[in-house]
């Protein structure tokens, strides 16, 4: 059968090559790595709440950027509202915040954590004590 998992696809695929894997009707896993996939483009929205609505007033784009944001969510919303795809977010905080926005609000977000478990190193004192007699 096979399936599609899509990891940062920008500037690797535009919209209409998701759209034509969508159509395929096979599963497609979108991992989200940042905000771009549920944003007019931003990876990172910093305070922005625009992405909840529509990012028309997006404070990162010059005004005659602002339609190319709005007709990104647009398109997002249409292409990933399909039943065949499935959005995985590695963190609580991105699974929270994914939920809230226009392209995903209506669709389950899964949370699985990264697989790489990264275990700090314990400091070891390395004092030495000298004496003089």
């Amino acid at each position: 059968m096979g399936i599609f998992h899509l990891h940062s696809y920008y500037n690797l695929l535009n919209y209409d090559q998701i759209r034509k894997i969508v159509s395929s009707g096979k599963p497609v896993f979108i991992t989200l790595h940042d905000q771009r996939m549920f944003t007019g483009g931003c990876h990172c929205s910093r305070n922005c709440e625009g992405y909840l609505l529509d990012c028309t007033n997006c404070p990162q784009v010059y005004n005659f950027g602002k339609h190319l944001i709005k007709k990104n969510l647009i398109i997002m919303k249409e292409i990933f509202s399909k039943e065949n795809v499935h959005i995985i977010a590695p963190s609580k905080w991105m699974q929270n915040i994914a939920k809230k926005s226009s392209v995903f609000s209506m669709k389950t977000i899964h949370h699985i954590p990264n697989i790489v478990e990264i275990k700090k190193k314990k400091q070891t004192s390395t004092t030495t004590t000298t004496t003089t007699t």
